[in-house]
């Protein structure tokens, strides 16, 4: 995704231990909140709208509290609901996480104020890092966002090619089997 909108950028690696998106949250915030304090400051923000979507995704029974001790306690990767509850306890905060599996961008974000701190995070095969943008070329991404909360680019360009392919071959194997069995009548 990063390459396709001609970026310059680094990527700043994470460890995969489970918390790989706090770790970029906290780089992204300049290491001033460690990982785990973020993910406690998530666990404390989740509300009873959380407990209710993350138990309908992972068929579980929990409530808030029981829910909230396991977010804050074990090495779970984070997903929307950690992210739309830290960004509910830090409003400042504008996340883009830009998925390079599923060539789209997201943009959470709990009000319009203009004093935003932006948080660029790169998504890959269910991972997180935190992004650093050089000669402002941040700026191309937010131009892209900034009337929107989702943006994709199609990952596979030559699904346009292969539908049309499918579109001419079915009707001339349709034909080709016609005029056989006519043939075989004559």
């Amino acid at each position: 995704m990063l390459k396709h909108l001609n970026v310059n950028h680094k990527i700043h690696s994470t460890p995969a231990d489970g918390d790989c998106f706090f770790h970029s949250l906290s780089h992204q915030i300049n290491n001033l909140i460690s990982a785990n304090t973020l993910r406690k400051i998530a666990a404390q923000s989740l509300n009873q709208s959380d407990v209710i979507l993350f138990n309908a995704i992972n068929r579980s029974n929990f409530n808030l509290t029981k829910l909230r001790k396991l977010i804050s306690t074990q090495k779970i990767w984070a997903d929307s609901i950690e992210i739309n509850a830290i960004s509910r306890n830090m409003p400042k905060l504008c996340f883009l996480i830009i998925d390079d599996s599923y060539m789209t961008i997201t943009k959470i974000e709990q009000t319009n104020e203009k004093n935003k701190k932006y948080i660029f995070i790169r998504r890959k095969n269910y991972h997180y890092e935190s992004i650093e943008f050089f000669n402002n070329d941040h700026i191309k991404i937010l131009n892209i966002m900034k009337f929107k909360d989702n943006y994709s680019i199609s990952k596979n360009y030559n699904n346009e090619l292969l539908i049309q392919l499918i579109a001419i071959i079915i009707p001339i194997f349709i034909l080709l089997k016609f005029f056989n069995s006519s043939l075989k009548n004559w």
